[in-house]
């Protein structure tokens, strides 16, 4: 189970990873490419979601098979990681939204 809750918490970190870069490439684009900018900004709130879908389950399992407390610790880690990202995408997005 220690792996597969690592596997998961890597997994939700590059999931954010990769939704800050779409987020970030929508408002490079929005006003030369505006369909590709619209179609990766929704994909950076997929991939959001994919992200805090992936910590779910990780911590589902975590509690329900009590793990050393590296294990805890290594999921705290990743999981504000990942909410790091998360967050710094969503300022993305508004700014994104928000663009004339």
């Amino acid at each position: 189970m220690k792996d597969l809750i690592k596997d998961l918490a890597e997994m939700a970190v590059d999931e954010a990873y990769g939704a800050h870069k779409y987020a970030k490439l929508a408002i490079q684009h929005k006003h030369d490419q505006p369909k590709m900018a619209e179609a990766v900004a929704n994909m950076a709130m997929q991939e959001l979601t994919h992200s805090e879908t992936l910590l779910n389950s990780a911590k589902t399992i975590l509690d329900s098979h009590p793990a050393d407390d590296g294990m805890s610790y290594l999921f705290e880690y990743l999981h504000e990681k990942a909410m790091d990202e998360s967050t710094a995408t969503k300022v993305c997005l508004d700014k994104y939204r928000a663009m004339a």
